[in-house]
């Protein structure tokens, strides 16, 4: 029954989310990177093991929020607003993070998708994002899939993964590196493969 429900919720979804301007739309979401991120793969000379030294203490993770769409000449990456913090987001923080860093960017008219963590609930975020002209809408249960900015997360914990920062500064100077370094044609692509082109 769950299970039949959420599909009914994702098909009124995918017709509603159809009907937009895909230039319209703003997906927001939250990630979080551990400081014992590192390589999956690697290489070695005559197929022995390859190995890495990783933290054994991992520290805090440290939560990022974003507002990401579809790339323009404005804003090449796709990547509105991008803020770090160590721990938790809250309702208050997000609410702060919506108003101060999406809003006085994001073009008037614009649709904040997000998905229903109980963050995105706050009595006055609604307010606040109808006041700036723009509308909120939300994705149905478990949507990834809907959603390109999972895409972007993915793409960036790549390049962190990488880079394997062994600190916070280094780690938080490396997220923002490589949220600024999103590719066009990638975060396009990201878009198609949610079915939104």
């Amino acid at each position: 029954m769950a299970a039949e429900r959420c599909e009914v919720k994702r098909a009124a979804f995918r017709q509603e989310i159809a009907a937009l301007p895909i230039e319209k739309l703003v997906f927001l979401d939250e990630c979080g990177f551990s400081l014992n991120l590192h390589r999956l793969y690697g290489w070695t000379i005559g197929g022995g093991r390859c190995y890495q030294r990783v933290p054994f203490n991992k520290g805090h993770n440290r939560s990022v929020v974003g507002a990401f769409s579809l790339p323009s000449p404005s804003n090449p990456t796709g990547m509105w607003a991008l803020w770090q913090k160590v721990g938790a987001w809250t309702a208050l923080l997000f609410e702060a993070f919506v108003e101060e860093a999406v809003l006085p960017q994001v073009p008037t008219g614009s649709v904040l998708v997000l998905d229903n963590a109980r963050i995105h609930y706050s009595p006055t975020l609604k307010e606040k994002v109808e006041e700036a002209g723009c509308s909120l809408l939300f994705l149905p249960p478990y949507p990834p899939d809907f959603s390109p900015i999972e895409h972007a997360w993915s793409w960036i914990k790549h390049s962190v993964r990488t880079l394997a920062p062994r600190d916070d500064q280094t780690r938080k100077r490396d997220i923002d590196s490589a949220a600024h370094a999103l590719p066009p044609q990638a975060a396009s692509a990201w878009f198609s493969n949610c079915g939104l082109r």
